[in-house]
């Protein structure tokens, strides 16, 4: 097998994985109950519903993880065929578009806040993961799990892993020392999505009184739209200069099928029971229905199988991707300043603020 390999194919497999992982990920009001109350804590706090979809994507992001080491340890090693190359690239998606629903939030599980960068290193302004990648494989490629605990944030995830099936410069080293280093990277990021399962097995929100607990619950949404906003303006960058290798999956041509997994997490929670459009309903249900319907639009033309690193090359894709980030913008006005609003919530700044 000789990867990296560009796969722009690869975008109909993301297109599809979406829409069936994220309805299994993403329980709406009827089948919240038919999951067994082992997996999870049960209270009859508000937050209960939106503690279970966290609680589920946890599970489906760990067992992604799970899949993706067991795809370097048996494609990778054992095979030489383009086929084995593709199926560790569709569980590379899978993990990916899995981790895609706690992109820049800041409110859950304290143990949690310092993971993200571990999980994904973006934004990659300098290519410190190509860098650091070369460096690592040039110097020792058998790292173990725990020496590589103690290494780089950009050595130890989903980042590292797409640069070793998509980059060209991987291919500078054996294959051999490629695998050795896939398997010891998926090892980690497996032991990190361990984490992220463990925390989420208990509700973080349970002990918070209503009104606190809509102010976390408007920030969770504020923090996820942030974040999509940054995903966008940062490789749109200032009209007629755009910058494409700042793009969150530049080398893998997946940033919009990324976005739209992040736009199918925002549409489950707002649309959770007990959630924002329910909450709305009794204090302004014009403005729910405004939300909803605009979130259900914004999914419904997204150009999940596009690239926004092609994109960028044309004038006219330009145009659509800035107004791609027209309709994030929107959203994320209306939850964090008109619903706030209508909830005397004030939203604050998140961590990724200023980045």
């Amino acid at each position: 097998m000789s990867f990296p390999i560009k796969k722009l194919s690869m975008t109909a497999f993301v297109f599809s994985t979406i829409l069936s992982g994220c309805s299994s990920s993403s329980p709406n009001s009827s089948n919240l109950s038919s999951l067994e109350s082992s997996q999870f804590e049960v209270t009859q706090h508000p937050s209960q519903a939106v503690y279970q979809l966290q609680h589920q994507h946890a599970e489906l992001f760990y067992s992604n993880s799970v899949n993706l080491h067991q795809a370097f340890q048996t494609q990778c090693l054992s095979s030489s065929d383009e086929q084995s190359l593709t199926e560790l690239q569709n569980q590379w998606h899978k993990t990916m578009l899995a981790w895609m629903a706690f992109q820049g939030q800041s409110s859950g599980p304290e143990e949690l806040q310092e993971l993200a960068w571990k999980v994904q290193f973006w934004p990659d302004k300098k290519n410190t993961t190509g860098r650091q990648m070369k460096a690592q494989l040039s110097t020792n490629p058998n790292v173990s799990p725990k020496e590589l605990s103690n290494l780089s944030a950009t050595l130890q995830g989903l980042s590292a892993i797409e640069w070793l099936l998509y980059d060209e410069m991987a291919e500078e080293f054996s294959l051999e020392n490629r695998c050795a280093l896939g398997v010891t990277i998926s090892k980690r990021l497996l032991q990190t999505s361990e984490t992220v399962r463990d925390a989420w097995s208990m509700n973080p929100w349970k002990d918070l009184e209503e009104k606190q607990w809509n102010v976390e619950y408007i920030s969770l949404l504020n923090d996820q739209l942030d974040y999509m906003q940054k995903k966008l303006s940062r490789p749109l960058a200032k009209i007629g200069k755009p910058r494409p290798y700042f793009a969150e999956s530049w080398r893998s041509q997946t940033s919009y099928a990324n976005l739209f997994a992040n736009w199918q997490t925002i549409d489950a929670l707002v649309h959770a029971p007990n959630g924002l459009i329910d909450i709305l309903q009794d204090v302004d249900s014009v403005l729910a229905e405004s939300i909803s319907s605009t979130i259900k639009s914004s999914v419904n033309s997204w150009p999940a199988k596009a690239s926004l690193f092609s994109d960028l090359s044309s004038a006219q894709g330009y145009q659509r991707a800035l107004a791609q980030y027209n309709k994030v913008e929107y959203v994320h006005y209306l939850i964090a300043t008109e619903a706030a609003m209508k909830l005397g919530i004030v939203v604050g700044f998140n961590s990724t603020d200023g980045d």
